[in-house]
Order: C-alpha cells, then sequence, then structure tokens
C-alpha cells in the first residue's frame, strides 16, 4: 500500500525565513480561508493570514508541512513595504511663534518626509487673518514656499498647516 502525502499544515514567515508562524488548519480557531470550507479535506484551500505590521520592509514567505512533519523548501520571499501616517511638519521659517518677522516674508514648511505637491494648495496650508495674497510660490520633495503680500506690521498671523499634505 502507498501512502500519500498531505498537508498537514501551513507556516508563514514575514522575516525572510527567521521565524515561522503556523496557519491555523480547518476547523481549528482562527482558521480562516476564501471559500469558506470547515472540513478541506481533499480541496484546495486559499489560505488567509492577518498580522499587525508595524511601519518596514518584510519579505514574506509560505511553506507547506506535510503530515509527516517534512516542509518544502519554500519560494523566494516576496517584499513588501508598509508605510503607515503621512508627512508632518518638521521645521518652518519663520519658527513657530516667531514675533517681529518681516510682512510680506515668505512661509517656509519642511516635512519629514516627501509630500504630494498636488494636496499642497492654498487650502491645506491657511493663513489667518487673510493677507492680500497667498500663493503656493514652489513645492518640492519635502518642502512647500508660500509666498504673502498686503501683511499689516502689527498684526499676528497664523499658519496652519492641515492634514491634506500627503506623502
Amino acid at each position: 500500500m502507498i501512502r500519500m502525502n498531505r498537508v498537514n499544515h501551513i507556516e508563514i514567515s514575514v522575516d525572510g525565513g527567521a521565524t515561522w508562524n503556523r496557519i491555523p488548519n480547518p476547523g481549528e480557531p482562527g482558521f480562516s480561508s476564501n471559500n469558506g470550507c470547515q472540513n478541506c479535506s481533499g480541496q484546495n484551500v486559499n489560505w488567509k493570514y492577518s498580522w499587525s505590521a508595524a511601519n518596514g520592509t518584510y519579505s514574506i514567505m509560505t511553506k507547506a508541512v506535510d503530515n509527516r512533519n517534512v516542509p518544502e523548501i519554500p519560494a523566494p520571499a516576496i517584499t513588501v513595504s508598509v508605510q503607515r501616517g503621512g508627512p508632518v511638519v518638521a521645521s518652518t521659517v519663520p519658527l513657530n511663534n516667531a514675533t517681529f518677522v518681516a510682512p510680506n516674508s515668505t512661509v517656509t514648511i519642511n516635512w519629514n518626509k516627501n509630500v504630494d505637491c498636488s494636496t499642497v494648495t492654498i487650502s491645506s496650508v491657511t493663513i489667518n487673518p487673510a493677507p492680500t495674497t497667498w500663493t503656493n510660490s514652489s513645492c518640492s520633495a519635502s518642502q512647500a514656499v508660500f509666498a504673502i503680500t498686503g501683511q499689516s506690521e502689527q498684526q499676528t498671523y497664523t499658519v496652519t498647516v492641515s492634514t491634506a499634505g500627503k506623502g
């Protein structure tokens, strides 16, 4: 009698094979498949695996382990990058809460990473009270410069950067 080896379970690695996590089998707590089967003997099953990934780069690999506990040689890793959160303002010129700034000076905003300049507009970066003109004179990579005209010397102005600036 010839015994066929069957897949006992699937394992996944998110660190290029340094560590492996067992994916639950059909009928076990935590099992999830795309076809909803709970007893999948003899069926092709697409497995699902979820984990809380922090920002970073991951090398994902999977391998089947047979009923003799012999793992297959995994295929090369697939590399994915996770990046949550958009750019944040790293610095400004003039500095935050600066006083005695010459009227009609430009305002420069520097982000901690590149921004999508199409989202950096006079709607996403506002000044209050509004001067005669407020324009985005340049934006490149992680920096935007806004030009101002019509400011009063004795007025306090507040520039607000919304979350519209995206990476």
